[in-house]
């Protein structure tokens, strides 16, 4: 090899390096680009969906509060006495009852469910109110108890619960109290905006 051609081959590969470089980053900028199109997309949406709500509630077409709960797993400590059994979640709050579907058991269960149960504003105002969540077996057998406190949930804020129940499972919980969508979604899209 000579010297020039050694020069030459190190600045193709100097030249190479600098266009997947440029490759790289126009792919990053193009993919963030979409990003931004769909957040204005859905913001766009969501001020629509706004519109709608607001000109309901100005009719007094308000929707009833309601508490709704996303279940999203449980870790349960001794994973051998789960096996070969089915188990879901059960909420109760204000006389109403709400359960997740039946998967079986193992170390890590995962529900990602969202189950919702109407409940008046007065359930709220007392102190001592709270959401009873349940682990239930197939044969109707409820595993233990859990009394998750509401008096957080009175200004729509997404909650986040994980409940240690005495069996050794922790199940963790979205609890949210919404009594206006409308004023819940512009909360979200003056949060949106705020961000752009």
């Amino acid at each position: 090899h000579t010297i020039p051609s050694m020069v030459a081959a190190h600045e193709s590969n100097q030249v190479d390096g600098e266009l997947q470089t440029a490759r790289s980053v126009l792919s990053a900028f193009d993919r963030y680009d979409q990003e931004v199109k769909s957040l204005v997309s859905l913001r766009d949406t969501a001020q629509a969906q706004l519109h709608a709500l607001a000109d309901k509630e100005a009719q007094g077409l308000e929707p009833e509060p309601q508490l709704v709960v996303r279940i999203v797993e449980a870790v349960v400590d001794d994973a051998s006495r789960v096996h070969g059994q089915r188990f879901r979640i059960t909420v109760r709050a204000g006389g109403q009852e709400a359960s997740s579907r039946w998967q079986p058991g193992s170390e890590m269960i995962i529900w990602k469910e969202t189950v919702s149960m109407l409940l008046p504003p007065e359930t709220l105002r007392n102190p001592a109110a709270a959401v009873q969540v349940d682990i239930m077996t197939e044969d109707g057998r409820s595993l233990g108890s859990f009394p998750e406190p509401l008096s957080e949930l009175r200004q729509q804020q997404l909650v986040k619960r994980r409940c240690a129940f005495p069996c050794g499972w922790r199940v963790l919980l979205l609890l949210q109290w919404v009594h206006s969508p409308a004023e819940l979604l512009r909360g979200h899209v003056v949060a949106f905006e705020r961000s752009e």
